[in-house]
């Protein structure tokens, strides 16, 4: 007569598969000035600044990106892909593209 015994392996059975893994509580947090949301103290999420005590600016990248001075530097920038090359400048008559 066989005993039922758990067969070894599968999902059930891995430890590392019950794991998760949890972030840390001890990320230290640092908040916005202007939007008055707290993220991570990084450089992921704020610009560094070595003039202030903890290396990093007082508002978010996010903010920053919204501030009229970088909208207005921004503003006459083409994106890389709309500016022709040189190339297809030399030959801007001549060149057409398969379609």
């Amino acid at each position: 007569m066989q005993v039922n015994q758990p067969k070894e392996g599968g999902a059930e059975h891995n430890a590392a598969m019950h794991h998760r893994q949890h972030p840390p509580f001890d990320t230290p947090e640092k908040r916005c000035n202007k939007c008055d949301e707290f993220w991570p103290a990084d450089t992921e999420f704020f610009y560094r600044q070595a003039g202030r005590p903890d290396g990093l600016g007082s508002i978010c990248k996010a903010c920053y990106a919204e501030t009229p001075s970088v909208i207005n530097r921004n503003a006459g920038k083409k994106k890389r892909a709309d500016v022709a090359s040189s190339w297809e400048l030399l030959f801007q008559g001549e060149v057409t593209h398969a379609r």
